[in-house]
């Protein structure tokens, strides 16, 4: 099982570094898609969860709280056109 600092690469080619407990990612780290997509953040029994950035492949950008590999509680999200919504999130919807 893989335990502390490590990195993963998918069979799809995305790629993860970062912390594991168990075989599952656990800590802080950084995951990358083919698609250009990132994430930066915290993780937890596998899924985002905590305080994350993830960059999407079309330039919008969420930075925030995650909950269970969703988006949820405080965050800022900036769309590719520089429109941004500063507020409370609820399972990926603005809530608030």
């Amino acid at each position: 099982m893989a335990n502390g600092y490590g990195e993963y690469t998918h069979i799809n080619g995305s790629k993860y570094k970062g912390e594991f407990k168990e075989d599952v990612q656990e800590g802080h780290g950084e995951e990358e898609w083919i698609d250009g997509a990132k994430y930066v953040g915290n993780y937890k029994n596998g899924m985002k969860h905590g305080y994350g950035v993830y960059r999407w492949a079309n330039g919008s950008v969420y930075k925030g709280d995650w909950f269970e590999n969703k988006i949820s509680g405080y965050g800022e999200y900036t769309w590719n056109d520089n429109r941004t919504y500063q507020g409370y999130w609820l399972d990926n919807n603005m809530h608030g």
